[in-house]
């Protein structure tokens, strides 16, 4: 005889103990698996409902890993496809498990790309091109309008932000450094241009910084004007 002993609701899934004959089986099971068996204490299974429930138990349990996977926080279709060739080789076993995520509305690209965009555009920052890169990388549509009024926005807090960590460097190399700084955060050759605005970095200790680097290229080159002067260039002071 073969016998549903127990089951035990759990986060996400269910625990199944069955006795078939002398031997007791436990198994993890999804709530769809747990409604499309008819599943319920003390129900007596046939050995055909008992042999059609073992076939399901490999999708079963692939959906429960897309499911674990997908609650830790949202992911894009193509994360969730590379997490679950982890676990098996089928790519229309996969394309099933999409499809019940997608119903199950655990599973949405438009509406995970939407919270990437607020993120990395309102908190993190970022210009365009890291985010194509990343919406890319998530196998997301890359197709996005960058606000106007973000941009700016966020050019000038980043531009401030370095401006207050770079106190005690020359205003030509502060400009230099922050523009790089820029590029790296995404923002692109023209944005910069246009939006970037010098005057917000800071040059009330440009000449305290400019006599105490003289004083000691004044040494170093025992009093010679001209390499104290070409020295000062470079390091980014004006003369």
């Amino acid at each position: 005889m073969i016998k549903i002993i127990k089951i035990k609701k759990e986060t996400k899934r269910y625990t199944i103990t069955i006795k078939a004959d002398e031997d007791t089986y436990i198994f993890k099971i999804s709530e769809d698996l747990l409604i499309e068996s008819r599943f319920f204490s003390e129900r007596v299974l046939s050995k055909e409902e008992y042999k059609t429930f073992l076939s399901k138990i490999p999708e079963d349990s692939l959906l429960i890993e897309g499911i674990n996977y997908l609650y830790k926080r949202p992911h894009s279709i193509k994360e969730l496809r590379d997490h679950l060739r982890d676990y098996t080789s089928s790519t229309s076993l996969i394309d099933k498990i999409v499809t019940k995520l997608k119903d199950k509305k655990l599973l949405d690209d438009e509406y995970y790309k939407n919270t990437i965009l607020d993120i990395y555009i309102y908190d993190r920052r970022d210009g365009y091109n890291v985010i194509y890169e990343k919406l890319k990388s998530l196998g997301l549509d890359t197709s996005f309008t960058y606000p106007k009024e973000a941009l700016i926005d966020n050019i000038k807090t980043l531009t401030i932000k370095f401006n207050q960590k770079t106190k005690n460097e020359p205003y030509k190399m502060k400009v230099q450094k922050c523009q790089i700084y820029l590029l790296r955060k995404g923002y692109r050759d023209p944005e910069i241009s246009r939006y970037f605005n010098e005057s917000l970095i800071n040059t009330e200790n440009e000449e305290e910084l400019k006599k105490k680097e003289t004083a000691v290229l004044s040494q170093k080159y025992d009093g010679d004007e001209i390499k104290i002067k070409e020295a000062l260039i470079k390091k980014g002071f004006n003369i």
